[in-house]
């Protein structure tokens, strides 16, 4: 399927930037909106660096993205969520899928 494919085109530093590929970061999302009974909204884009010569107070710009946002349907993927603890993985994707 595209979203395996996609998934195993990352790199490990890749996957540790995206919540969907965290289990940890999922249970935190599941449990928002589970309990707030709210829509979750998720921005896409990258940050970008602002330079001090060009007027800029240095640091980094969030720049929204269309076409990331696009991409995200072939990396979210819960199934294949990381944990450090195989067993904390386990757990956490087996309650999610308990919840109604």
């Amino acid at each position: 399927s595209q979203a395996i494919a996609g998934v195993e085109s990352l790199l490990d530093s890749e996957r540790k930037m995206l919540p969907f590929m965290r289990v940890w970061c999922l249970c935190e999302i599941h449990e928002a909106v589970a309990c707030t009974k709210k829509p979750l909204v998720i921005a896409c884009g990258q940050a970008v660096v602002q330079a001090e010569e060009s007027g800029g107070a240095g640091g980094h710009r969030f720049v929204s993205s269309l076409a990331h946002l696009y991409n995200m349907q072939y990396f979210a993927d819960v199934e294949s969520a990381e944990a450090s603890v195989a067993a904390d993985r386990d757990r956490i994707l087996d309650e999610v899928r308990q919840d109604p």
